[in-house]
């Protein structure tokens, strides 16, 4: 039997007479590139991906121009989550010959690169060739991360115009009218894309956010099923954050414990981390950038005064705080947004992740300071603009040097509060490692805390303190002084923060958009029993 016969059979679906075939032919010393890829697209039907790789290299060595090969391999690299490798196969693969598929391929392995421009223009290439739901879909959710909501509904209507039963399309709707305050309608949505899948777990996740689980018995029935029947870690993790909340609202909270302990053990596995690292790198933050520092070097030229920077530890009130601010006529709130990490890493930083304190000069700051300008700036009717990312306050020197006229705000909350609330929340891996392990998390709790007490300590008026259990006591107060520190005039709008209307796209979107409440504080106490050991490490006053 020659190759032509084997290949008839592989496509007929007799795959594994196919696969017979193909190796007796290579045993007899046969060798082509058709064959090797062949038999590697057997591989990757019958769970063989790294014999498939052998396959495939094989064939590109005796044809580099085999697109098929060179696809397969960038395909097979992206599943096995090496990224680097599977883009240069992919870009290989697209100057053999452009196809929809590869661009789409390229699209996902840039999202996960976080080259988010670069995974866009992918998209829109594979659109170019065949409009499709999946690229207009994963589009849409770019958009949504970048948080250009307008692009991100265009999109998203275009994949479920295409594809109307298309659930993860018609979640992604959900999360578009979340941001934009549209929550009943965001509620019909992940009701809508769990009943078309109820296997979708983000749905899932979504739904459980705005919808109390707690009265839906059918839900709560469907996790739990769900859950004993996942064998997915990812589907384990968001399906176990949905039943700690399901059960907090039915104020079970041992039960509620072990759902929210399940999550966070199972999504800690997922990565490497120490906080020993995070350690070292403010140790080394407060060893170069000293009293000395922030007091010889001026940037003179830099006179803005239009930044405010919102910080502190997660769910310690920093979306209350921007909202509250947001509501006023001269300022707006930028979100969480990331230009101030890579305009540092950009003029600040060697090669090594580390300050190079030679790069802290006059020239530089003024230069970084006038990039993230031209980057906040962007509505020039305002005159305050809020970067509300909470961990930028491992910059809070670097921020009074590029910006010496800037606003920092960093928020409180009690520790125990603040670090539960922590722990119950799934996180966005990069920048929150240590939010997955109590441990972890009541030790960069303490980090941060004699991190900031640092920088008091060498500076008076560096920031400015509020604490979230202050506002929710005496709203009127800390507002009015939080608006003089800002250099802003007395609105009331901003007493009524709940009824701005703004993109919020993050953990606290549905809090922000509520009359101040008592429920969050001391919610902790529920929970007091499974939380001894966060209490153990905590440093706080016996």
């Amino acid at each position: 039997m020659n190759f032509d016969y084997y290949l008839a059979l592989h496509k007929k679906g007799d795959i594994f007479e196919a696969e017979k075939g193909y190796r007796k032919l290579i045993k007899k010393g046969v060798e082509s590139s058709t064959l090797f890829t062949s038999l590697g697209l057997v591989c990757l039907k019958t769970n063989k991906e790294d014999e498939g790789i052998i396959f495939f290299k094989k064939a590109k060595k005796i044809n580099n121009k085999d697109v098929i090969a060179v696809t397969n391999l960038g395909l097979i690299y992206f599943k096995k989550k090496e990224y680097k490798v599977s883009k240069n196969y992919l870009l290989e693969s697209i100057k053999i010959k452009k196809n929809y598929y590869t661009f789409y391929l390229l699209g996902q392995v840039y999202t996960e690169l976080e080259d988010y421009q670069k995974a866009i223009f992918n998209y829109k290439e594979a659109i170019k060739l065949n409009p499709n739901s999946e690229s207009y879909c994963n589009l849409g959710n770019l958009f949504y991360i970048l948080g250009n909501l307008t692009e991100a509904k265009k999109y998203t209507e275009a994949a479920i115009k295409l594809n109307p039963l298309m659930d993860k399309a018609i979640n992604n709707r959900g999360l578009i009218n979340k941001a934009n305050g549209n929550l009943d309608a965001a509620e019909l949505n992940f009701i809508k894309a769990v009943s078309i899948n109820k296997s979708n777990y983000t749905a899932h996740f979504n739904l459980s956010s705005i919808n109390n689980y707690s009265k839906k018995n059918t839900y709560r029935e469907e996790l739990i099923e769900l859950l004993k029947l996942s064998n997915k870690d990812e589907e384990r993790i968001y399906l176990n954050f949905c039943l700690g909340k399901l059960f907090e609202n039915l104020k079970k909270y041992n039960e509620s414990f072990i759902y929210f302990k399940n999550a966070n053990s199972l999504k800690r596995k997922t990565f490497e981390y120490k906080i020993e690292k995070d350690l070292k790198f403010f140790s080394e933050i407060k060893k170069k950038i000293t009293k000395n520092v922030l007091k010889n070097i001026k940037n003179l030229k830099q006179q803005d005064n239009s930044q405010i920077f919102i910080v502190g530890m997660p769910r310690s009130g920093t979306s209350l705080i921007e909202q509250i601010l947001s509501s006023h006529s001269m300022v707006v709130g930028l979100g969480e947004v990331n230009y101030l990490e890579n305009i540092i890493n950009e003029y600040f930083l060697d090669n090594k992740k580390g300050i190079d304190i030679k790069k802290i000069n006059q020239i530089n700051l003024y230069d970084a300071g006038k990039e993230y300008i031209r980057l906040t700036n962007k509505n020039l009717s305002k005159k305050k603009f809020i970067n509300k990312l909470p961990l930028n306050f491992k910059w809070i020197g670097l921020i009074k040097l590029i910006f010496p006229n800037s606003k920092i705000i960093n928020c409180e909350r009690s520790p125990l509060d603040t670090c539960f609330s922590i722990f119950q929340q799934n996180f966005i891996v990069k920048g929150n490692e240590y939010t997955f392990d109590l441990i972890e998390i009541g030790k960069f709790y303490n980090l941060y805390l004699n991190y900031m007490n640092y920088w008091s300590s060498i500076k008076d008026n560096l920031f400015y303190r509020i604490k979230y259990e202050n506002i929710i006591k005496d709203q009127k107060k800390e507002v009015s002084n939080l608006l003089k520190y800002c250099s802003l005039n007395w609105e009331e709008k901003c007493l009524e923060f709940y009824k701005t209307k703004r993109v919020v796209r993050t953990s606290s979107d549905l809090q922000v958009r509520k009359k101040i409440y008592t429920t969050s504080v001391n919610k902790s106490t529920f929970y007091k029993k499974e939380l001894s050991i966060l209490l153990n490490i905590l440093e706080l006053k016996k």
